[in-house]
Order: C-alpha cells, then structure tokens, then sequence
C-alpha cells in the first residue's frame, strides 16, 4: 500500500462530502446545475488515489479500465436509487458524467506519474 496516494484520496473524499453536504443542505445542485460537473471530476481524482493506493496500476489502460468500471457502476448506482432527475436527455447526463470522471482520474494519474 502506497500511503501518499491513499492520504490524498481521505483529503479528495472528504472535500467530496463537504460539498456534497453543502449542497444538498443548500439546494445547490437545483440552482446550480454545473455544480454536477466538479463534483464528478473531484470523485473521479478520489477514485484514482484509491486506486493507486491500493493497487499497483502501472498500465494506463488497467487504471482507466478500472476507473470505468466503478463509474458506470456509480451511474448504474444513481439510476437504480433514483437519484438521476430523470431528465429527457439522462443518456447524455450519464456519458458526460462518466466523461467526467475520467477527467479527475486523468488529472490523478497524470500527476502519480510525474
């Protein structure tokens, strides 16, 4: 186990449940639909750090195929529970949040291997 990676996925997670609880309690998501966006890409970097915490991801496409799996299960997640707004476009709200995610693991991966 790789303990600076896993510190900087405790600090990425609980930032993601300060904000989330700030904007449940707020109603920020409703009044602020971007707010989706951040929040996607910050739990895809704390996904990252887990991983590599955890687990020794030396191959891109180990590491991407992983963060893929958990985001889709996520998705999948969020439409079984209800929490998606079940909007006309959810499809493209799913692939963008997926994209999303992608993103933060991206960012997290590109500075674990500088």
């Amino acid at each position: 186990m790789n303990r600076k990676p896993l510190y900087t996925a405790l600090i990425l997670t609980a930032l993601l449940l300060a904000l989330h609880l700030y904007a449940l309690s707020t109603y920020f998501y409703w009044h602020h639909r971007w707010f989706d966006i951040p929040m996607h890409i910050l739990g895809g970097a704390a996904i990252g750090a887990f991983l590599l915490a955890f687990f020794s991801v030396r191959r891109a496409a180990l590491y991407f195929g992983s963060i893929l799996a958990v985001t889709v299960a996520w998705e999948i997640f969020e439409n079984i529970n209800h929490i998606s707004t079940g909007q006309p476009d959810y499809w493209f709200d799913t692939i963008k949040d997926i994209i999303d995610g992608l993103i933060g693991s991206g960012i997290t991966y590109y500075i674990a291997k500088k």
